[in-house]
Parts: structure tokens; sequence; C-alpha cells
């Protein structure tokens, strides 16, 4: 007998024994997902954005920014610095605020560094790295860490000066984030500005020039951001005292602007329940609110009042706004029992088949350092979640919001995703590999400039971009695999024999194990190549048992597969 079994696009299924679950649903499942041609593929890997990496501390914020004059600058930020990306000599260049006025005199073998002109009490702080012969930072090669703020004029280093002793010389203080992995970071563009917040500094702006300086209008501190219409909005906020139900906003028009009275500045507390703002975002037409158990939706009112919010769903909410991820027409995100679905008026629980064993894995400790990210061409809602023992996100759950199916990666201390859009294409020469075993088509958009691509910034300042050519992570292999259901051939007692397994599929090659006692030890059953094209690859065998399930793996450097459809051969055993 014969059973022609498809893929299992519906995904994965933790909470049914294998032998319950669908055909075409999985019981496990690393690195793998649904191309646009319905085959189970290997993920595509991953390479170092820039030659000047790490960066200063772990990546907390990736975004582009785009001006109205069609100037675009992709930026990152760590727990210390801000960046911005040179396309043309593939660097990272430092932004972060920076103190410059006056000239100093530094001594070699002493720490202790006077100025002239200089104001630092209150402008400098302990931490902030100081640099010696231009006010650019991207111009120094030297940095020392400020001891202390002695005075206006004298400050005092960790370490002795180790370079001539000058005086007049030019210099720069890049003061640094304060904030740590648990302070995120949130981007917005308003008025051609490009505004930060992460609630530990003063919210700043940068306007492609120079670098970054604080926002004007004194705004409070704030954990969340969103420009929403003509105002910059912001969620949980700071100024004498924490306010973390308060939504408040600038005047019309302008994000520096915060003066309440005689303007439409203004603020409003979600008290309604005890729980905290936990993350904005864009809806539609509404500015909808999340706080931990709860969800409104924010809009414009024609009166003095600005803004008005409507709660829309009490019991539910999200510990973290980073896990928003943005549909069009719905957001996705994490909550404390389930992933769901919000249209902005009801939410629908989406993460029935993985909730158990995504919360059961979960640090749960760091639950505010899970964050999503949206991949439109794939129709894909990645969550980037930390472990057990793991501070930094090391579970990729990925979402495919067309076929509503559940897979999941591994990735290595991701702290934060962003998008980008490619600035140079890829030729026949640049491509890695031979041609013969190139996964996408020629003229397939992932070979060209401004195609959309997606980053990954990791806890030791690394920035990587996916690349949907390479089939390696940083040239390290990747390890993809699936594990097919518990076959029983509708008959749960009864003993067969599996004689042969067909394999359909392309790519380069997969080894296959079986395992008849539902996945607790796995055999060896055999290897098979595809030599890069479409075909029926066989396996014969002899083995008896009441069911058996198989997993396919690649862990082979540079090495894919895609597989559309397996025949799997079988008849009954004789009575004992």
């Amino acid at each position: 007998m014969q059973a022609n079994l498809y893929i299992p696009l519906k995904g994965l299924r933790y909470n049914l024994a294998g032998t319950l679950i669908n055909d075409m649903e999985l019981t496990d499942c690393r690195n793998i997902y649904i191309d646009k041609f319905s085959n189970l593929k290997k993920i595509e890997g991953y390479t170092t954005k820039g030659s000047n990496l790490p960066l200063n501390g772990p990546i907390m914020l990736l975004d582009q920014y785009y001006k109205f004059d069609g100037t675009e600058r992709l930026i990152a930020i760590t727990t210390d610095d801000a960046y911005y990306y040179d396309v043309s000599s593939n660097t990272w260049k430092l932004i972060t605020d920076c103190y410059t006025t006056g000239t100093v005199s530094v001594t070699n073998g002493s720490a202790v560094v006077t100025g002239s002109g200089t104001s630092w009490s209150g402008n400098v702080s302990a931490g902030d790295k100081f640099g010696v012969g231009s006010t650019d930072p991207n111009e120094i090669t030297t940095w020392y860490t400020i001891q202390s703020v002695d005075s206006d004029t004298q400050i005092t280093l960790t370490s002795n000066y180790q370079g001539p002793t000058e005086s007049g010389q030019s210099y720069c203080i890049r003061k640094l984030y304060t904030g740590d992995e648990d302070n995120l970071f949130y981007a917005e563009i308003m008025n051609d500005l490009f505004i930060v917040t992460n609630y530990v500094n003063p919210i700043k702006k940068w306007d492609a020039t120079g670098v970054m300086t604080n926002l004007g209008g004194n705004p409070p501190k704030a954990k969340f951001m969103r420009k929403y219409k003509d105002y910059l909005v912001l969620g949980y906020t700071y100024d004498t005292m924490a306010h973390p139900q308060r939504v408040q906003w600038c005047d019309t028009g302008n994000p520096e602007s915060w003066t309440i009275n005689n303007s439409n500045a203004g603020y409003i507390d979600l008290a309604e329940g005890a729980d905290w703002i936990t993350g904005m975002e864009i809806l539609g037409d509404r500015l909808i609110v999340f706080k931990e158990r709860s969800i409104y939706s924010g809009y414009l009112v024609g009166t003095s009042e600005i803004f008005n919010f409507d709660i829309k769903v009490s019991g539910i909410g999200t510990p973290t706004g980073a896990s928003i991820g943005s549909l069009g027409d719905e957001l996705i995100f994490l909550g404390w029992d389930n992933v769901y679905a919000f249209n902005g008026i009801t939410v629908e629980d989406i993460g029935e088949p993985i909730k158990d064993e995504l919360f059961s894995i979960m640090n749960s400790e760091k639950i505010g350092n899970c964050h999503a990210l949206v991949i439109e061409e794939l129709d894909e809602y990645h969550l980037f979640v930390p472990s057990v023992g793991s501070t930094y996100p090391d579970t990729e759950w990925v979402y495919n919001y067309i076929r509503k199916t559940w897979y999941r990666n591994s990735r290595k201390n991701i702290s934060r995703t962003g998008y980008y859009q490619k600035q140079s294409y890829s030729t026949w020469d640049t491509l890695p590999g031979t041609w013969d075993f190139q996964t996408a088509r020629w003229d397939d958009r992932v070979y060209y400039s401004l195609s959309p691509t997606n980053l990954l910034g990791d806890k030791d300042g690394y920035i990587y971009e996916w690349d949907y050519t390479l089939n390696d992570e940083n040239g390290s292999a990747i390890d993809g695999w699936f594990t097919t259901k518990d076959f029983t051939m509708n008959d749960f007692l009864r003993r067969k024999i599996w004689l042969r397994l067909d394999i359909y599929g392309d790519g380069n090659s997969v080894d296959v194990d079986y395992s008849t006692n539902e996945g607790y030890t796995w055999n060896y059953l055999g290897s098979v190549s595809f030599n890069g094209n479409y075909e029926y690859q066989k396996l014969d065998f002899r083995i008896t048992s009441e069911k058996i399930r198989f997993r396919f793996r690649n862990n082979r450097q540079g090495e894919t597969f895609k597989i559309r459809k397996f025949v799997l051969y079988w008849d009954y055993a004789g009575r004992i």
C-alpha cells in the first residue's frame, strides 16, 4: 500500500499527540518555512552589515530614516551609542550626542583634564567618553572613560592620558545613553526629524547632519512614542515623577512644543484599571494604546480635549510593546497567555497550537525583551523570545498569517530587529556558490537594489542582514529540520511493515531519521541528494511498528533543501 503525503503546510501542533494531529501538521521543527511555491524550505542565511563591527553595546534599535529631499539613513542604536550606516564606506558612523564647547589641556601620564571655555557640570557625566584632536567623534581613535566631573573646567579620567602633553586642543565628549537591555528604543520621523526615546535619557533628535541633540520644548521622558496625524504622542512618561498610565502629545504639528497652556499640547491618564501602558501602534486611522491588561483606541476630536480614548478590550493586553506587529488591518501581539490578533474592535487568539510550548520555555523574567518583526514578502510575523536561562531572545516563533500556521527557529541572542532597503544589486559574479544551486530566480527582486531586506542585531553589537542568496548564518551552517506526525494509517493498534519513502524535493541534500516511539529516540534511515532538480529520491527499508514519524534534516554548510511531498509505502504485518 502507499500513501501520497503532501508537505506539512499546516505548521506546528504542540497541543495534541503526534498520532492525533493532521497529516499536514508538524510535531516539531527548526529553521524552516513555507516558500512561495508551497515547499517546506530551510531558511536562508545572513551576513554581517558593516566592516567596523561590533558596535559599542547590544543593539537596541534598527530603523530607517527618510527625509523629504530623498535622503535616507539606516540607524542603529545600542545601549550606549547611536550610529548611521555609511553606504559608500560600508561602515557605521557615530552620531551620539556630543559636547565639544571650548578647548582642553591634557598631560601625558595624568588622568586630569582641564578645560577652557567649557561648562562640563550638568552637560557631561561620569561614564561618558572623552577624546582629543577633533570635535567629530568619527575622527577620534582613542577614547577614555570619564571617572568624575569635578567642575565646569575639570574632569578626571578612569585611566591616565597616554597621548602627548598639549593645550588648546579641540575635543569631543560622547554623552552615552545610560539604559540597559531592558530599555528598548522607539523612534519616529516627524517634521523631517528622526526622533528617538528610551525613557531613561532625554528624547533625542537628528536631522541627518552632525550628531544627535535633545528634542526641543522640554518634553518628558517616555517609554513609548508614535506619530499620529499632526501629533507626536508619548506613552508612559516621566517628568518629575513617573506617569505609567499617561498619554501625552505635543502642540499641533510641532514636536518641539510641549507647553500645555495656550496650545493644543496636552495629556490624558488612562486610569480605568491599575495596569500600565506597555505599547502604542497605529491601526487604520486610530492610535492604539496597549496596557498590561487592556487595549484603548484613540482618535482626534474637534474640541479643546484634542484626543479621546475608548477602551476596546478588557482583560487582555501585552507585556511588551515591541512584540506588536502591524499587518495594516490588524495588529498581532504577545499576550500574557497567548498570541493575539487585534482588528480594532476584538481580539482573536492565534497561538493555540504553540502557546504551551512558547510559555513553558520562555524566560518570564525577561519577557519585556521579546520583540517582533513583520516580513511582508513572506507573509510572516516573527516573534523573538528569550528562553529560560537567556537574557536576550534565542528562539524565534514564526506565524504565517495567510496560511495561519506556526514554525520555530533558533537564533543567537538577538536583541532587536529592523528593516532595510538594499542600496546595491547582486551580480552573477558576486553570488555565493554555484549557479546550479541558487535558490531564487535570476530576475527575482531579492537580487536588486531597493528590495526589502531584514536586519538582526545581537547582544554583542553585531548587525546582520538577511540574504536570500545565502544558506549560512554568517558562515556557519544552519541546522534546518522538521518532524512529521506519527503515521498509523488510521489503525492505532495493528502493527505495520514500513517499506519505502519517496521524497520529492530540490536543493542539495537531506538526512532522514525515523522514530517509532514518538520522537524519544531516533534512528538514521539514509540521506538523499537532489542535485539541484525537482525529482523523487527513494529510500528502501523494512521497519515493523504500530506507528512511525520521520525527520528531514540538513545541517551542512552552504546547503539547503526544499521538499514538496513524499510517498510512504507500507503493509500490515502478520498477526503475532
